[in-house]
């Protein structure tokens, strides 16, 4: 019997002999072979690495040339459209580059107060303009271009106003940045750094919501920049300053002025208020107030006919046929004969209802224009700073918002009542004179102010005066008396341009003379230096690209064989698992095949079948002291599916040495935790050796 033990022990103890020479011989030479195709992969590496150093270094040097051209760029962006400003600010100064000498000196005689009324005036003219597709925006957008014209942007969350000064390299830099991106985006413009598109994301979309006042309606939900918005209540709005020009422009207001716990909640409605009390607005509050009421009595009558279409009964007989049409005959004879097409409703409901919307959006574009005005108003600049500052944006709000040369004679009429003729547009729009309010200030006159150097100089400009005579010409030929006329109870067959004396803004053309004026000051840049940062920039991203595309193959050579720092990034501790890194082994129990796959998944199969249930995800190979019986390694899977009011499935592999890889028994010794016998030459390490005295 003692012989039969010692037999049966000798022979296991062979097994385990046979199993580590034959495993550790195995495991030896993957390692070695490891070993060998790491130095390889890691001076393949190296020699990428080199490579990269010399085009980082050329990239470095394009991008600074690039930069510089940059600069370069949006300086003469800037002189030419301050040169401009000048040109239309000072009648003394010219710019050589223009041909519209005759509008030289348009701004100078308007004072501060005036000039951030014309601006305002300009801003609510636009947003009559802006594209309808555009209606989620609030903010003045041309107010926000010129301001880059004039290299400033206001803040988020608060609209703090900062220039940019000449010598701050990298505001400019993020300046030219900002044009670049919105001549590329003519439809989808930003005005400050953080809306630029980040290299590392995907690009921010760009039809957020950008109110210049977040109290609209309700406060929070229409926090649009931020959570955090911080309006300073010492900064409420100073509701007098333009609505009679009564303060110079720069002057320091009363820190007192208005009730500062009420102006959150009721400052928007109070701009509103001022808006649409402003002479400029009469006509535009008194289109709203008539189309309001005429879109009523189109609900009545659409809401009689449909009441009108419910009670009637269906005929079924030849009889009652004859008696329905009687009866119809009837109701029609009783009826008062329409003085209206019923069938052009909806065409006229549409109608009215866009120019409401247009209405709408140039009231919040005028808003917005106001607290932006205020920001500059309470900045740092000295008076003359500021001044200089509103002639450039003036002007180039012009430009911007489309706005043409008898938009210009407009803005002209309302803040120069001198230009009027004695004619109070507010009582003109109210007048029921059967006249547009325009008309009433028709033939145009001139007028002159004294500029900077105390020279009397006429108003408007010969170019600008001749175009509204043109246009007083081309009123007296449309006029539609009745349609201006128009009682708010009447429904018209056709809504008619100047019904209830509004008249619908269109951009100007490219024959204006204003398109003239602002000649190389357009979002559109054909010019040779444009054209070359253009390619510049082809060849940066070029480059930028070839160096992510070898960074992204050194990390995959380097991951290839553990990681550059050593074998520990992966595959064991010398290597040895990376022979069967794409390898899967598979074992039977009962019904099931349960499959583990190296550095990827292990799962749980019926049969033959497809899919299964996921046991985990791999996530870890590890060697474990069982000071027992055995020194083992241990491949672990986790985060499986989870079980039925259970934990996650996972599962661990037990590794003991063998010739083969191969699974040799399946277990759930816990609920949805399984544990894998597994023989494999990785485990026929020194340890196996020295554990079982070998």
């Amino acid at each position: 019997e003692c012989a039969v033990i010692l037999a049966e022990e000798r022979r296991l103890r062979q097994e385990l002999v046979t199993k580590y020479q034959a495993g550790s011989s195995i495991r030896e030479q993957k390692i070695a072979e490891f070993q060998t195709l790491r130095k390889e992969k890691l001076e393949e590496a190296e020699k990428l690495r080199a490579d990269m150093f010399f085009n980082e270094k050329s990239l470095k040097q394009l991008a600074e040339a690039y930069n510089d051209a940059m600069l370069q760029w949006i300086e003469k962006r800037l002189k030419k459209n301050e040169a401009r400003g000048e040109t239309m600010g000072y009648v003394h100064e010219r710019d050589a580059n223009i041909a519209m000498a005759d509008l030289k000196g348009m701004l100078e005689t308007l004072r501060g107060d005036e000039l951030a009324r014309w601006i305002i005036y300009a801003c609510q003219m636009a947003g009559e303009m802006a594209d309808e597709s555009n209606l989620k925006s609030k903010t003045c957008i041309p107010l926000r271009m010129a301001g880059l014209d004039s290299a400033v942007w206001w803040e988020p969350k608060t609209y703090e106003y900062t220039p940019i000064e000449k010598s701050d390299t990298e505001k400019n830099l993020l300046l030219a940045q900002i044009w670049d991106y919105n001549l590329k985006n003519p439809s989808n413009f930003i005005w400050h750094p953080s809306h630029l598109p980040k290299k590392t994301e995907k690009r921010r979309r760009l039809d957020e919501e950008y109110d210049d006042y977040e109290d609209y309606d309700d406060y929070h939900d229409h926090d649009y920049m931020d959570d955090e918005y911080a309006y300073d209540e010492e900064d409420d709005y100073d509701h007098d300053r333009y609505s009679k020009g009564s303060r110079d422009y720069g002057r320091n207001r009363n820190d007192n002025d208005g009730d500062s716990s009420e102006a959150k909640g009721e400052n928007r409605e109070q701009l509103l208020e001022l808006i649409k009390g402003d002479p400029f607005s009469y006509t535009r509050t008194l289109f709203l107030n008539k189309s309001a009421r005429m879109l009523e009595k189109i609900e009545e009558f659409q809401k009689k006919v449909d009441d009108a279409t419910d009670d009637e009964e269906v005929a079924e007989t030849p009889e009652d046929v004859e008696k329905s049409d009687r009866e119809a005959q009837e109701k029609v004879d009783k009826e008062p004969e329409l003085d209206f097409d019923p069938m052009a409703l909806p065409m006229i409901k549409n109608q009215v209802k866009r120019r409401q919307e247009a209405i709408e959006r140039g009231f919040d574009y005028a808003i917005s224009a106001q607290v932006l005005l205020e920001k500059i108003d309470t900045s740092d600049e000295s008076v003359d700073e500021k001044w200089f500052r509103l002639r450039t944006i003036a002007m180039s709000v012009i430009n911007h918002g489309q706005l043409a040369s008898i938009h210009v004679w407009q803005l002209y009429l309302s803040l120069m009542p001198e230009l009027r003729n004695d004619v109070n547009l507010a009582e003109a729009a109210e007048a029921q004179t059967c006249v547009a309010p325009w008309a009433t200030v028709c033939p145009p006159r001139k007028t002159t102010r004294p500029n900077s150097e105390n020279t009397r100089f006429p108003f408007p400009p010969e170019p600008i005066f001749q175009d509204a005579v043109k246009y007083c010409d081309h009123l007296s030929s449309i006029q539609n008396a009745e349609s201006i006329c128009a009682a708010d109870d009447t429904i018209p067959s056709e809504l008619e341009d100047g019904h209830f004396g509004y008249y619908e803004i269109s951009p100007r053309s490219q024959d204006d003379l204003i398109t003239e004026l602002f000649e190389g000051l357009e979002v559109v840049d054909n010019s040779p230096e444009r054209e070359e940062i253009l390619k510049m920039q082809e060849q940066v991203q070029k480059m930028e690209e070839d160096l992510e595309d070898v960074k992204a193959k050194i990390a995959e050579v380097e991951d290839s064989v553990g990681g550059k720092d050593g074998a520990n990034g992966g595959f064991g501790l010398e290597g040895e698992l990376h022979s069967i890194k794409n390898e899967c082994f598979s074992f039977e129990a009962a019904k099931y095949v349960y499959e583990l796959c190296m550095f990827k998944g292990a799962k749980q199969k019926e049969g033959k079948s497809h899919g299964g249930t996921h046991l985990g995800d791999w996530s870890s190979s590890k060697v474990a002291d069982d000071s027992g019986d055995d020194v083992r390694r241990i491949w672990s899977w986790k985060k499986g599916t989870k079980c039925w009011n259970g934990p996650e499935r996972s599962a661990d592999a037990m590794v003991s040495c063998g010739a083969t890889t191969r699974v040799l028994s399946a277990d759930e010794p816990e609920t949805c935790r399984y544990v894998f016998e597994v023989e494999s030459p990785i485990a026929c390490d020194e340890g196996f050796r020295a554990f079982h005295s070998l």
